[in-house]
């Protein structure tokens, strides 16, 4: 297809405090996933990988996978933070 870059979004842990539910809505059940966006939690912060998305060793093994196809990851940097942020 012609793609050399694999764009993702955040892939910390995401806040509870104040998550939304499906379709936006301002009531989240448990199992909701919340916004990538609304980074941190009792998992960890900016420096840390949500623990459903694997390890830091999985995401070398992406960039490595990626790179052996001549590809790069690009991740985005989100710089919001959920009030659960540890810092």
């Amino acid at each position: 297809m012609g793609f050399d870059v694999l764009y993702m979004p955040p892939i910390h842990p995401i806040g509870r405090t104040n998550r939304k539910g499906a379709n936006n809505s301002l009531i989240a059940r448990p199992d909701d996933p919340g916004s990538p966006y609304a980074i941190g939690g009792p998992e960890g912060g900016h420096d840390a990988i949500h623990p459903a998305l694997g390890t830091f060793d999985d995401f070398r093994r992406l960039v490595r996978a990626a790179e052996a196809n001549g590809m790069e990851i690009a991740l985005d940097f989100a710089v919001q933070c959920s009030p659960d942020h540890p810092w």
